[in-house]
C-alpha cells in the first residue's frame, strides 16, 4: 500500500482550506451583489439597463468592483472544457487577467481563481454574451476591434496551453466548438454595435 507523504497530505489539507474559504467569500459577495443596492450600483457604474444581465451578475456574484472578471469568462469555459482545469490554463488565464487590470486580492481576482477552482454554472455564457454585447457598444469603434481580435487570440491560447491530445498542442473538439460559438457572437455584436452607430 501507498502512504502518501506529509508534503501530499499536507498539499490536500491546504487545498480543503482554500476550497472553504472560497465558498465562505462567494457566499459573501453573492449575498452583497443580489442586494437592490449593489444592482443599483451596478447599472450607475456600468452605464447599462439589460436587467436581466444585471441580475445573472448578481447571482454569480459580480459587483462593480469584480466586473472585469466577466471579461475572462471565454477563457475560464475553454480552460474547463477538457477534463476539468489544469495547472497550466490555470496560470495561464490567471497571467492573462492582469492584463485586463485583475489585480492580485481583489474581488474580480477572487472570483476568478472560483471559477477557475469550480466549474462555473451554465448560465455564465448568457451572461458573458449579454454583458460583451453591452461592453463593446459603450467602446470606441477601434478599441472595440482590438479587443475581439484580443479575446479570440487568448482563447485559442487557452485551448493550446495545456498542450493538447499527447501533448501536440492540438485543441480539442469541445474547446473548438466553444471558441467558434464565441466567435461568432464577437463577430455579431461587433456587426450590431456598428449598424446601431451608424443607424444613430
Amino acid at each position: 500500500m501507498i502512504r502518501p507523504t506529509k508534503n501530499t497530505a499536507r498539499h490536500a489539507l491546504e487545498e480543503a482550506f482554500a476550497r472553504d474559504v472560497d465558498s465562505l467569500l462567494m457566499d459573501r459577495l453573492q449575498t452583497e451583489a443580489d442586494s437592490d443596492e449593489a444592482k443599483e450600483r451596478l447599472a450607475k457604474a456600468s452605464g447599462w439597463s439589460d436587467h436581466k444581465l444585471l441580475s445573472q451578475l448578481a447571482l454569480l456574484g459580480v459587483t462593480p468592483e469584480s466586473l472585469m472578471a466577466v471579461q475572462m469568462i471565454p477563457l475560464v469555459l475553454i480552460a474547463w472544457a477538457n477534463h476539468g482545469v489544469d495547472q497550466k490554463e490555470r496560470e495561464f488565464v490567471m497571467s492573462k487577467a492582469e492584463r485586463f487590470g485583475i489585480r492580485e486580492r481583489s474581488e474580480a481576482h477572487a472570483i476568478l481563481e472560483h471559477w477557475l477552482r469550480n466549474r462555473p454554472p451554465v448560465t455564465v455564457f448568457d451572461t458573458w454574451r449579454r454583458f460583451i454585447r453591452c461592453e463593446l457598444a459603450s467602446m470606441p469603434p477601434k478599441s472595440r476591434e482590438r479587443l475581439v481580435v484580443l479575446m479570440k487570440n487568448l482563447m485559442f491560447a487557452t485551448a493550446r496551453c495545456s498542450g493538447g491530445f499527447l501533448g501536440l498542442r492540438r485543441i480539442c473538439a469541445n474547446e473548438q466548438r466553444l471558441i467558434t460559438a464565441m466567435s461568432r457572437i464577437l463577430d455579431d455584436c461587433l456587426n450590431v454595435v456598428a449598424i446601431n452607430s451608424r443607424a444613430g
